[in-house]
């Protein structure tokens, strides 16, 4: 039963170590690493948050404002009824201010008292705004925008460098794979000089040699396998992912299609689909929403009221006692010092619009300088390709002949490699031009926002 138990974890070990070993990354699936791993998902999530909080406290303004007050003052003094009459006439016959003045004398006037309190309750309805809240939400939604688009912006800047260092792995893969071949061979030739020396036929000057250029051919490797590990370890910190050099192969992307026809379908923007774009819209958008939040705050509002409470004073005025009371109506209130900003923000708003333009125009010239660029590179590595294979071909006949010499004992094993090291510099040239035409179509099609 343990030797069963200790086979089924040989084979369970065994199993994930092919699985391991067969680990294959492409570029499409270390682009979905990046996205999921970047802050970019988690930012959207946090500022969708951040704009239906917002929002709901915005129109938190139309829901009724309850509000409980209480005061108490001291007055120093407090408004009195005064009256001075003429001197009175005689009694045979009075005249009508010593009438007045007998029945005044009579009155007893009640005093407003000088400590006063109050206490009520409020409910406030917002009736209309003057569009305040509706621009307000306009305006969180802008800034909103304006923060995404420019956080997919760094995202969008993220992808291009995870592009750049994907296809330098695949230049590195490529002549890694070539240089191994060359130390086979290489191996291969230093037992033949080492049987040829053990009959005589070669000397130990042509061991050296070979062991030299074995040296040589390691230590390019070796520089390789660094640049390579390099690599992968700067790709794994935009996926979050660790890449084991030794047991980790990228797949070489088919060649793209390349749409270059973004004015027509896009109408007078090239390069439409760079996060750029969007990054200005916001802006234009966001200067629009400061001038619409300035010219409602030009505007009225209307808010309807209810208060009761208890006090003293309370309605009457002349009330000996506190008492309860009630009011309710309509406040109609009206800012007119915001007419003197309303110019100043509509200027904002067009130096905006002017500038936004000039940069989006900065920005196609430069995008479409860098994507002719690019298709210049591929055309060029396309013609040099071309060169390549045939460079490549004749070499190879040359290594060929070279091997028949050998055989028929009229070249050394030494001047074998020379021949060998040549073909193998002219196949690593070709295979690095192929990697970088398709980097240049492939950076082409992100420069264009496809």
């Amino acid at each position: 039963m343990k030797r069963l138990t200790l086979f089924a974890l040989l084979v369970l070990v065994s199993s994930l170590q092919v699985a391991k070993a067969q680990e294959t990354i492409s570029l499409e699936r270390v682009l979905s690493d990046t996205k999921a791993y970047y802050p970019y998902l988690e930012k959207e999530d946090v500022l969708k948050s951040s704009l239906d909080n917002l929002e709901k406290t915005l129109w938190y303004a139309y829901i009724p404002q309850v509000s409980v007050n209480a005061n108490v003052q001291y007055q120093t003094d407090v408004p009195s009824i005064a009256i001075s009459m003429s001197e009175p006439g005689s009694e045979d016959d009075p005249t009508l201010d010593q009438i007045m003045g007998k029945m005044i004398g009579r009155l007893q006037i009640p005093e407003i008292p000088k400590l006063q309190y109050q206490t009520y309750a409020q409910v406030t309805q917002l009736l209309w705004s003057g569009n305040r809240v509706s621009a307000g939400a306009e305006m969180i939604r802008a800034n909103i925008a304006q923060k995404s688009a420019e956080a997919k912006a760094g995202y969008e800047k993220a992808e291009d460098a995870v592009t750049e260092l994907y296809f330098g792995l695949l230049m590195l893969d490529a002549q890694k794979k070539l240089q191994d071949n060359f130390l086979t061979e290489i191996a291969r030739q230093k037992t033949k000089a080492e049987n040829a020396r053990s009959n005589g036929v070669a000397t130990q000057n042509d061991l050296d040699e070979i062991e030299l250029r074995r040296l040589k051919a390691e230590q390019q490797r070796d520089e390789i396998k660094e640049s390579r590990a390099s690599i992968l370890h700067l790709i794994g910190l935009y996926t979050g992912k660790t890449y084991d050099p030794d047991q980790t192969e990228a797949e070489v992307p088919s060649e793209p299609l390349l749409d270059t026809d973004t004015d027509t379908a896009t109408g007078s923007r090239y390069a439409a689909g760079r996060m750029t774009h969007q990054v200005l819209d916001a802006q234009v958008r966001t200067a629009k929403a400061v001038y619409d939040m300035s010219f409602a705050d030009m505007l009225p509002s209307i808010v309807a009221f209810a208060r009761g409470g208890y006090g003293r004073l309370g309605l009457n005025m002349f009330a000996e006692k506190g008492q309860p009371y009630f009011v309710y109506g309509l406040t109609f209130s009206w800012n007119f010092g915001n007419f003197y900003n309303l110019g100043t923000k509509k200027l904002d708003l067009e130096n905006t619009r002017a500038l936004v333009r000039l940069q989006r125009r900065e920005f196609e010239i430069n995008q479409r300088a860098k994507v002719e660029k690019l298709k210049s590179e591929a055309h060029q590595y396309e013609t040099l390709i071309a060169k390549d294979e045939e460079i490549a071909a004749l070499q190879r006949q040359i290594s060929d002949r070279a091997a028949l010499q050998q055989e028929a004992g009229t070249m050394t094993a030494p001047d074998r490699l020379e021949k060998l090291s040549a073909l193998n510099a002219a196949l690593q040239t070709r295979d690095v031009h192929k990697i970088q035409q398709l980097r240049a179509l492939y950076m082409a099609r992100r420069a264009l926002g496809q």
